[in-house]
């Protein structure tokens, strides 16, 4: 049997560190053999479109050492799991800012600006698929972190993928399934691990924000697989009739 456990949108420096703390400790049960990072684990503020304070735009070297942080820990949870980040629209900046504001350097990315090497990905044994867009396949269901944001993404992403597969980017849960003559398909939206509450939840939006916290666990075994969304409450879940808490 593979276990699968799929996590996004953490957006470090906009984690939620009680939420994480009930994860980590149902990863360390669990142990999946495979964990999806689904994008825009690190929010890359400073490289961003929006305008930003003077301390955002000095933030990238802190937000480099709390995705480190993270890494490491994840790894030491879970060491025998292979470990796979999918890059988001976040993750992306990197490169965009690099096409944008320093062409000169862009034959670089593939090494030293690489977000692989921003990322020290190599140190913790950690495969990367990259561009934005493409997306790792997991015994026939496409992980991607995702562009589409409607009323029902998940609808959208298997009507455009035609396949089944799990998202992030909307930072909500939902599904759809869809059965017709080449058989019968699902897709997951996986929720989010950033912080859905307070004053300045990113992107700052005032008001009550229609995102939940969660991620996707997934079991393939001869053949047969099937997603579970984890809705996640006040930093809290229950899975197999166990309460996870910070």
């Amino acid at each position: 049997m593979d276990k699968l456990v799929v996590m996004s949108d953490l957006q470090i420096n906009y984690q939620d560190d009680k939420t994480l703390g009930s994860v980590f400790k149902f990863l360390g049960e669990f142990q999946p053999q495979t964990l999806v990072l689904n994008g825009d684990v690190i929010d890359m503020t400073a490289l961003s479109h929006f305008g930003m304070t003077l301390e955002q735009r000095a933030s990238l070297d802190v937000q480099q050492q709390q995705l480190g942080a993270v890494l490491e820990k994840l790894r030491r949870t879970v060491p025998e799991a292979r470990i796979v980040y999918v890059m988001g629209n976040h993750e992306q900046r990197l490169h965009d800012y690099i096409d944008e504001n320093a062409a000169e350097l862009g034959f670089l990315k593939g090494d030293e600006l690489s977000f692989e090497k921003f990322a020290g990905l190599a140190r913790y044994g950690i495969e990367l698929v990259r561009p934005w867009g493409n997306g790792f396949d997991w015994h026939g269901v496409l992980i991607t972190h995702g562009s589409i944001i409607r009323e029902n993404t998940a609808k959208a992403n298997l009507l455009r993928e035609g396949t089944s597969g799990v998202s992030g980017h909307t930072h909500r849960i939902s599904s759809f399934y869809k059965t017709n003559r080449s058989g019968s398909h699902a897709w997951v939206e996986g929720g989010c691990l950033c912080s859905i509450r307070g004053a300045k939840p990113p992107p700052n939006t005032p008001g009550v924000v229609d995102w939940q916290q969660g991620f996707v666990v997934g079991y393939w075994d001869s053949g047969i697989w099937n997603l579970y969304p984890i809705s996640i409450t006040s930093h809290c879940f229950i899975f197999n009739g166990q309460l996870y808490r910070p």
